[in-house]
C-alpha cells in the first residue's frame, strides 16, 4: 500500500509539473500573440504539453526494448533525480494524460476564452 501511494505521488507531481510548465508557455504565447484570453492559453498549453509527453512516453515503452525517441528514465542512483520523479514510462504517460485532463478542466471551468 505504501508503494502505491508513492507511485501515485510521483504521477501527481509529474502531472503538476507538466501542466504548470505547459500552461505557462501556452499563456505566454497566446498573451503576447494577442490570440485570446488567459484560459485559452492555459488550457491549450496544458493539453499540448500533456499530449507531447504522453506520445513520447508511449513510444518509449515498446516491448522489444527499442526506444525511438531515446526516452529512458534515469537510474535510481542518479544524485540529481528527485525522489518524486517517475521511474516507469507508464507513470510518465499517466502524467501526460493528467495534464490533458487538467487542460480540459480549465476549459470546463472558465470556458475557452475569446
Amino acid at each position: 500500500m505504501r508503494r502505491a501511494f508513492g507511485v501515485l505521488a510521483q504521477i501527481v507531481a509529474a502531472t503538476t509539473g507538466i501542466a504548470a510548465i505547459g500552461g505557462l508557455v501556452g499563456f505566454l504565447i497566446v498573451h503576447f500573440g494577442r490570440w485570446g484570453g488567459a484560459p485559452k492559453g492555459l488550457s491549450l498549453g496544458m493539453i499540448v504539453s500533456g499530449a507531447l509527453v504522453f506520445l513520447i512516453a508511449g513510444t518509449s515503452g515498446s516491448p522489444s526494448g527499442q526506444r525511438p525517441f531515446g526516452f529512458a528514465p534515469p537510474a535510481r542512483s542518479a544524485a540529481w533525480v528527485p525522489a518524486s520523479a517517475p521511474r516507469n514510462w507508464l507513470q510518465v504517460a499517466a502524467a501526460g494524460l493528467g495534464a490533458i485532463a487538467a487542460g480540459v478542466g480549465v476549459i470546463a471551468l472558465f470556458g475557452f476564452g475569446r
